[in-house]
């Protein structure tokens, strides 16, 4: 597991409220290269982070403009997406390009192929795209993802990233960063509820 995304109201992330602050330390991620969402991050021991990301602008009861065309723009404030990675940028390295296009493509080719040995055609995963973001400090970083091609509802599967970029220039990784109020020291698990496997196909 690399990340999972909340998505939250924008005052939430530019003003953090005490139910966050009193449990997590935060770490402000940045605006992405997009212009549309910006983020604050709670990295963990374990390696894997939250990622608390809004709208630009936008808050209950006030919808964004930054949500019209964005793969998260119609869905609701919570939990929305969650994201793996493949074991070459999972650890944190002091090397400049720790991940590259070529880990994204060889994710991408080996999904794909498990996927259509299953000889159903319904899941399949579209070429990475390049993302980034700057953060506060004017340091830019990059990335690949490969999203889900399929139709189904955007979080019903993961999608994947691999840094382009160091990996500790996205995650937390500092010992102040990733020690909470809480105590959490990282994500235990992930529980994807359907309502069967009929239902699920549909």
């Amino acid at each position: 597991l690399d990340h999972l995304i909340l998505l939250l109201p924008h005052s939430t992330i530019l003003r953090p409220p005490p139910w966050l602050t009193r449990h997590f330390t935060l770490t402000p991620g940045g605006r992405h290269a997009d212009g549309k969402t910006e983020n604050v991050l709670i990295g963990f021991k374990d390696g894997s982070y939250i990622e608390l990301i809004a709208f630009v602008g936008d808050e209950v009861g006030k919808r964004s403009p930054a949500r019209d065309g964005h793969w998260w723009g119609g869905m609701a404030f919570g939990i929305v997406d969650w994201a793996l990675t493949t074991t070459t940028t999972t650890a944190a390295t002091s090397t400049a390009e720790s991940g590259s296009s070529s880990d994204a493509e060889a994710n991408f080719n080996a999904l794909n192929e498990r996927l259509a040995s299953l000889d159903s055609g319904r899941y399949n995963y579209a070429a990475p795209v390049k993302g980034g973001r700057t953060k506060p400090d004017g340091s830019e970083i990059k990335w690949s993802v490969t999203f889900p091609s399929t139709a189904v509802e955007r979080g019903a599967l993961p999608f994947y990233c691999h840094d382009e970029t160091a990996r500790e220039l996205r995650v937390p990784v500092a010992e102040e960063a990733t020690t909470h109020p809480y105590g959490a020291w990282g994500i235990e698990g992930l529980t994807v509820e359907v309502c069967g496997l009929a239902e699920s196909e549909k």
